[in-house]
């Protein structure tokens, strides 16, 4: 739904033209920008009449059964030209759905016909706020920030879809839905939000990608080549890298934090230990791993089994990308898996096929223009709770919980 207000009519004593009725509103129901499709609604007593005096299709909508589909065309007001193709449908008794083009042009023409209908009817018209579409400043302002601090432009370009409307348009009309009890919708509004949580989240916040391995495997010349410079430390001695070295970079226009952790091994040295722990746990709040083995070494019994020591550690959530490091120094016949990446980082070898493979792990596509991505990591959590609520058919805990969507930022 966009942002404009539904406009509504009271009536008055009938006109000439169409027949008045009960007072009648006029709304959009997808979200504002451009797109394929773009939904009309008008409810009221009348709704069937003011819409059957533009649409010309095979019967009177008033005699149409509940859900039916009716192909037709919108007649033009000022000759006689065939109209828009679309398609109607009569939702309720008082409920009618004129799908149309896409974009503000073609609802906002439907929308001015309906309205002109009502006039001739004799019946007031008047454009006022709707109580359930409160503005929602915060959530400018929060959108607002984000995009003040994108760091490449492919998510300013999906902050801006949301600055333009698409966010607020979509989590008002879940907020609508669930409160009107179209459970169906709502439930199919909010997996339609979901399915894009992983790009949400990384809006605000860098893709944290962790470089794993046993000491001396190159890890610091792979974020080294990632980054296009000398970022970590590069010695032949194991052990060289204590602490958690990172690296902000984009891959794919997404925003990145690449961190380069020590060799994981068992260690008498306290400070070396200190820094495999902190790898580990480094490793447990990754997005993505790249777990790091030699070439040379690829399977190796002792290789394998720290490799599958750190996949232990990593989160269910975190995506995995294996790469064969140092492949310049395997012997002749050496087989690399081919969903392995196999690299010799200081001479780039690999490169690209690391950060394409990395890319792929996010998971993630820009959006088309129009289409609402959600920010704010709790936002994801209400309309989980919100769904969970409406599958178990507790109407009323969701609409008691919908409303959060469109509460300020927590802290």
């Amino acid at each position: 739904m966009n942002n404009d207000p539904p406009r509504q009519f009271e009536p008055r004593p009938p006109g000439s033209g169409v027949q008045s009725g009960a007072a009648a509103q006029v709304r959009v129901l997808t979200p504002a920008g451009r797109g394929a499709i773009a939904v009309v609604e008008v409810v009221g007593d009348n709704a069937a009449t003011l819409v059957d005096h533009w649409f010309e299709g095979s019967q009177p909508l008033a005699e149409a059964p509940i859900d039916a589909i009716r192909f037709g065309r919108w007649r033009r007001a000022e000759d006689d030209a065939p109209g828009e193709e679309l398609v109607v449908v009569r939702t309720a008794d008082n409920r009618v759905e004129v799908h149309c083009h896409g974009g503000v042009a073609a609802s906002a023409a439907i929308m001015a016909s309906i309205e002109s209908s009502a006039l001739a009817a004799g019946d007031a018209c008047r454009t006022a706020p709707h109580p359930r579409l409160a503005p929602t400043a915060h959530l400018g302002s929060e959108l607002r920030l984000a995009l003040s601090n994108a760091p490449t432009e492919r998510v300013a370009g999906v902050l801006l879809d949301q600055l333009g409307g698409a966010l607020e348009a979509a989590l008002h009309s879940v907020v609508q839905l669930v409160r009107e009890g179209e459970t169906e919708r709502a439930i199919e509004l909010i997996d339609d939000l979901l399915s894009r949580e992983r790009l949400g989240v990384h809006l605000t916040r860098p893709w944290r990608v962790v470089i794993a391995g046993a000491p001396n495997v190159g890890k610091s010349s792979l974020i080294n080549a990632l980054v296009g410079y000398d970022r970590a430390i590069v010695f032949d001695q194991p052990g060289t890298t204590r602490d958690v070295v990172t690296a902000a970079t984009a891959i794919g226009g997404w925003p990145a934090t690449l961190a380069d952790t020590a060799g994981v091994r068992a260690t008498n040295d306290a400070l070396e230990a200190a820094g495999v722990e902190l790898a580990l746990a480094t490793l447990r709040s990754a997005d993505i791993v790249v777990v790091a083995r030699e070439a040379a070494t690829f399977d190796s019994a002792e290789s394998i089994t720290l490799h599958d020591s750190l996949l232990r550690e990593v989160s269910p959530d975190a995506a995995i990308v294996e790469v064969a490091t140092k492949a310049d120094l395997a012997p002749a016949g050496e087989t690399i898996p081919p969903t392995v990446v196999a690299t010799d980082a200081p001479h780039g070898v690999g490169v690209p096929e690391l950060l394409a493979a990395i890319e792929r792990a996010m998971g993630v596509a820009e959006p088309d223009h129009g289409v609402a991505v959600v920010i704010g990591p709790w936002r994801y959590d209400v309309l989980r709770q919100v769904r969970a609520a409406l599958a178990n058919l507790d109407v009323a805990a969701a609409q008691q919980a919908a409303p959060a969507l469109l509460a300020p930022a927590k802290p």
